[in-house]
């Protein structure tokens, strides 16, 4: 996407959210705090929650895709919070026409298996989009007071720009860049190929993350990615969680899909399904300084 994208209204005390399953179905406790904690920050919150369970999916496709599609037409509504991950969000698209709710745009949050609703609603409407912590998850209920900061900056919207340093990140290859970020879950990306939901990464930082994966088949997605074309392009690289011991086990994958590219990329960024999952404003300029290492959020993402 080449045109500049939207940005919707920050959030401000008393801001009415939602929070809505459009994947599996959260769990009851999370879910309740994961509320409160939305509460605590002085938002009013509805939840706009499935009626029943269908295996591993918080309702049927069409009911979750009307509970979603309530929630981005409430014009009272500024942000819509995805409860959880799990599987299922893709299911959705057939039964919701998106480019319907990009006026005025909404604060859309999710990650995991919501990175392909993320994209989704990009294409879709032309919106900043925000990866990050969902309502129903310990990443979220029991965040740290640096990522809670990110997020209250970013979703209320701070002029200043925001730093984001973390002991575990380091760099794989060095350097500076500043360009729009985008990314989300690896293997919900490789998902979209073929898609009318498929991302564009070039000139951007692209974000990677996933769980359970075992670094052959990290690199077997990443070589996709290369195989793709999808890594043409990209200014640089940022992982976060990727389950594995230590960065070693992901050089033959990096060194196959980067080739003699000569980009920054860092690892360890503290995003994605472990116990930290910093807000990522999708869409937006970050600045990558892999030798420091540190990643700077150089643009307000609301308006």
């Amino acid at each position: 996407m080449d045109t500049e994208l939207k940005k919707p209204m920050g959030l401000e005390p008393g801001s009415k959210v939602a929070v809505v399953s459009t994947a599996g179905p959260p769990d009851t406790g999370l879910l309740e705090r994961g509320i409160g904690k939305l509460e605590q920050m002085g938002l009013e919150v509805v939840h706009r929650g499935a009626t029943r369970s269908v295996g591993y999916l918080a309702d049927d496709d069409r009911q979750r895709a009307a509970l979603l599609q309530e929630a981005l037409a409430d014009p009272d509504i500024r942000a819509v919070i995805c409860s959880r991950g799990g599987y299922g969000s893709m299911r959705l698209l057939p039964h919701i026409e998106l480019s319907r709710f990009g006026n005025p745009p909404k604060i859309l949050v999710g990650s995991s298996d919501n990175t392909f609703l993320l994209h989704a609603y990009q294409i879709a409407t032309g919106t900043v989009v925000f990866h990050g912590p969902m309502a129903a998850t310990s990443s979220f209920v029991e965040q740290e007071a640096g990522p809670e900061s990110v997020w209250r900056d970013v979703l209320f919207g701070s002029d200043d720009p925001l730093v984001i340093e973390h002991p575990d990140m380091a760099a794989y290859k060095g350097g500076k860049v500043a360009a729009p970020v985008t990314g989300g879950c690896l293997s919900l990306l490789v998902a979209s190929l073929g898609t009318p939901y498929e991302p564009d990464f070039s000139g951007r930082i692209l974000f990677l993350e996933d769980r359970g994966e075992p670094p052959y088949r990290i690199d077997r997605m990443l070589a996709q990615l290369r195989l793709a074309g999808k890594l043409d392009g990209i200014r640089g690289l940022i992982l976060g969680g990727l389950d594995v011991e230590s960065v070693d086990e992901l050089t033959t994958a990096l060194d196959f899909a980067l080739g003699d590219v000569s980009i920054p990329v860092v690892h360890g960024f503290p995003a994605g399904h472990g116990p930290v999952n910093t807000l990522i404003p999708m869409g937006t300029v970050i600045e990558l300084d892999a030798d420091l290492p540190r990643v700077t959020y150089l643009e307000r993402a609301v308006d």
